[in-house]
């Protein structure tokens, strides 16, 4: 057929294989049978809107990417109708999720499309990604219990010719893997990782290999 023959597709249909299986042996590793049917988590986490990508400070705060129109700010992106994404942070008390984003978070979100971050095990850093003309990765931290402006993160990660997105921060906050398109990969998306030699004082990027990365897409990286 013409979709077979298309090599586009093919990368596609390869890429929903081998996610479809990632997904298969982290449930069989975590002893979580596999076909288990999920919980939906309630307002407010989850909107009409697109939320995606949350990400735990905490036992009791997490962040959630999202579309909601109920926005920090009122721009819309003419693609699908909806809010430019924001982090949104919410604060459990009992079994209650409060959003607590502009109390303490609004700090992190631009007029462009934020969110898709990664908190250090402390919950004193935040990486996240901010896409303007092209997808860059920002860093907060706290200061006497508040978030600094967000700092662009230097060249080794953000790429001047290439995107980088979707953060992931080791426990120990001196490891940062992260999504790019940058020269150089295997395929679109590949993972690369980078080390901290100081403060924000981010090391070579390095490709994670072909073991991880295909020809394909690699995106979201882990490392809970």
């Amino acid at each position: 057929t013409v979709q077979e023959n298309n090599i586009a597709f093919r990368n596609y249909r390869e890429q929903a294989i081998i996610e479809k299986a990632g997904c298969e042996i982290a449930q069989q590793e975590l002893g979580i049978p596999v076909g288990l049917e999920p919980e939906l988590a309630e307002e407010p986490l989850n909107t009409p809107f697109i939320d995606f990508a949350p990400v735990f400070r905490d036992v009791n705060s997490l962040v959630v990417t999202s579309s909601r129109i109920l926005s920090n700010r009122k721009l819309i992106d003419g693609r699908n109708g909806e809010a430019f994404t924001d982090n949104y942070y919410f604060e459990k008390t009992g079994d209650i999720w409060e959003d607590k984003t502009r109390q303490k978070f609004s700090i992190t979100n631009s007029i462009y499309h934020d969110g898709s971050g990664s908190f250090t095990r402390k919950g004193d850093q935040y990486f996240f990604t901010v896409c303007e003309a092209q997808c860059r990765i920002y860093e907060t931290h706290l200061v006497e219990n508040k978030w600094t402006k967000p700092t662009l993160l230097n060249e080794a990660i953000n790429h001047p010719h290439g995107e980088s997105k979707q953060p992931s921060i080791s426990p120990g906050g001196d490891t940062l893997y992260f999504a790019s398109n940058r020269p150089g990969g295997y395929g679109q998306f590949d993972i690369w990782m980078s080390i901290d030699t100081g403060i924000n004082a981010w090391g070579p990027a390095i490709n994670i290999g072909r073991t991880i990365n295909t020809m394909a897409n690699e995106i979201a990286p882990s490392t809970t």
